[in-house]
């Protein structure tokens, strides 16, 4: 197993025209690894700092690729009184049923659309933050490039990345935990293929100097993901 490089296998998920059940059972896993693994908590510290850095009285946040939906009842809970509403941003429809169907007491802040994400970078200043969690390994390099440069133009404040850390250790125990629990086999493929297409700390380097950014923050978190916090105005 090669680890340093990135895989560029595509992942089941990205596959169009899915099997509902398929599906749904992939991202009721996703959501046991995220709440376990502590996925949505690294989000949270991001757009926490820079609706703090910017003293937002109020945010919206346009997450791309928002799967199972489950980052946005999080959030809620973690924000409390503090006015906070979303955008959905995914590609298949059936996210969007599963999390009505798993979150309803959130999607009264949550708007979803069933768009790819470059029609939505189409417009500028479109919202506050940005957000993609667990999205932007699925993208090859010069996808991510791209990305990058979409997203601060549809920001107005900035942009947050959560993602993987490419590291043996992180792949097979991933492996290990899917193949004791996981009755998806799109989950017992996906995890490990994932980290596979994470990230180095270098590569997020190399890719942010391509994209022309000079001013973020990336800091490595538990379990093995990179937080990444780019604002918009490097001031803020």
């Amino acid at each position: 197993m090669n680890f340093q490089h990135r895989s560029y296998e595509k992942e089941l998920m990205d596959a169009p025209n899915l099997s509902k059940a398929d599906f749904h059972r992939n991202l009721q896993e996703i959501v046991l690894i995220n709440r376990y693994l502590g996925g949505a908590s690294v989000t949270y510290r991001g757009i926490r700092q820079l609706i703090r850095h910017a003293a937002l009285g109020d945010a919206q946040v346009t997450d791309i690729g928002s799967g199972a939906g489950d980052l946005f009842d999080y959030l809620r809970r973690r924000f409390g009184a503090f006015p906070i509403s979303f955008i959905a941003v995914d590609v298949q429809s059936e996210a969007k049923q599963f999390a009505l169907e798993a979150f309803p007491d959130v999607q009264s802040q949550v708007s979803w659309k069933i768009s790819d994400y470059r029609d939505v970078f189409e417009e500028e200043d479109g919202t506050d933050i940005v957000s993609a969690n667990l999205f932007c390994h699925h993208l090859d390099d010069a996808e991510l490039i791209a990305f990058l440069k979409g997203a601060l133009r549809h920001a107005r404040v900035g942009l947050v990345i959560n993602d993987l850390h490419r590291h043996p250790f992180a792949y097979h125990s991933i492996r290990l935990l899917t193949s004791w629990f996981s009755q998806s086999h799109f989950t017992r493929h996906d995890a490990p293929l994932s980290v596979l297409r994470g990230f180095t700390r270098s590569e997020w380097h190399h890719a942010l100097r391509a994209a022309g950014i000079q001013h973020y923050s990336l800091t490595w978190c538990w379990a093995f993901r990179h937080l990444l916090v780019i604002p918009k105005n490097p001031k803020v």
